[in-house]
């Protein structure tokens, strides 16, 4: 015979009932509600049943109501247990009971799981908009502040108008996708120059927006590089970022101008260094390396280094003779 007994059944659904009236009004639905009386209806009864069955001795019938007692309300406790550790409340729970198909090994995976999914489920539809929070892999991003001012401009603002809370999750992980069209260096080389470019613009009150920024003032900052930059290579790179951010904020871009183009190209006419070949190596020249390394006093480092240069001098010279022979015909 079971050692369940009613007087401590009712005692264990006491605490269940407590542990309920914890949790806040709009973290529990009525269906979830509806349900929960249900369960301590159908666990009263099966308590009177077993009584009944007590009373005219029939022992296996009562073991077997307060058995399936037992059951019920060990699920009921083991669900509030879920909710009260989770993050995510009771929409754990509810991810929890939408995939019961799990065995019991997989039970903990299956919780897990459903953990994960609610508290990215409930971040993403928090209050029934999109967060301007990042995905995981952005925030960890180097200039994740630049990052989160470009995703919530131009084509990204119009998050209020999604509703459905899977368009939301697709849209909460739309950054991430876009991002990666690019390797991860190339991202941190562009949002690090445009973050440049947007520190620049907070020295100057009359520059209000810089997603879209006006082509006048994206050709002052590269007259600004121009004239204190060495290379071009500082001037390619901010244009290049410029345009970046405004493309992925899809807006207008103001590096599309044609004017803003005759200014890096103007900067890679200027700045650009001009090319210097060598100079070839000419037989005086290797006579003063022989005159140098050739010594009763050089090391085997300085004897290898005439070797390999006399023998790179003698390849060449050999080849080049042959280049210049003209067949005779």
């Amino acid at each position: 015979m079971s050692d369940i007994e009613p007087d401590n059944l009712l005692n264990d659904i006491q605490p269940e009932v407590a542990s309920h009236a914890a949790v806040p009004d709009e973290e529990i639905s009525n269906a979830d509600l509806l349900s929960l009386m249900q369960n301590y209806f159908d666990i009263l009864d099966n308590i009177s049943g077993a009584l009944d069955n007590l009373h005219h001795k029939r022992y296996s019938k009562a073991v077997s109501l307060l058995e399936e007692s037992e059951k019920v309300l060990k699920k009921r406790n083991k669900l509030i247990r879920i909710a009260d550790k989770s993050e995510a409340g009771w929409k754990t729970v509810d991810e929890y009971l939408s995939d019961e198909v799990a065995s019991n090994s997989e039970d903990e995976k299956k919780i897990r799981a459903a953990e994960t999914r609610a508290v990215k489920k409930m971040k993403v539809t928090k209050r029934g908009t999109v967060t301007s929070q990042l995905p995981e892999d952005l925030l960890h991003k180097r200039n994740s502040d630049i990052l989160q001012k470009i995703f919530s401009t131009g084509f990204w603002s119009e998050n209020e108008k999604v509703a459905h809370p899977e368009l939301r999750l697709l849209l909460h992980n739309l950054p991430t996708t876009v991002t990666d069209a690019r390797a991860k260096s190339t991202v941190d080389k562009y949002s690090g120059g445009f973050k440049r470019f947007a520190k620049w613009t907070e020295k100057y009150r009359e520059i209000t927006c810089i997603l879209p920024c006006k082509e006048i003032y994206v050709g002052l900052y590269l007259q600004n590089l121009i004239e204190s930059a060495n290379h071009f290579s500082l001037i390619e790179s901010a244009f290049y970022s410029i345009r970046w951010a405004h493309n992925l904020a899809g807006v207008k871009n103001p590096c599309d101008s044609d004017l803003i183009s005759s200014i890096v190209e103007s900067a890679r006419r200027t700045l650009s260094r001009p090319i210097k070949k060598k100079e070839p190596v000419t037989p005086d020249i290797m006579i003063k390396l022989f005159a140098r390394y050739n010594t009763s006093n050089s090391t085997l480092k300085d004897l290898r280094l005439l070797t390999i240069c006399s023998l790179a001098y003698t390849v060449f010279y050999v080849l080049m003779n042959y280049v210049t022979l003209k067949p005779n015909i």
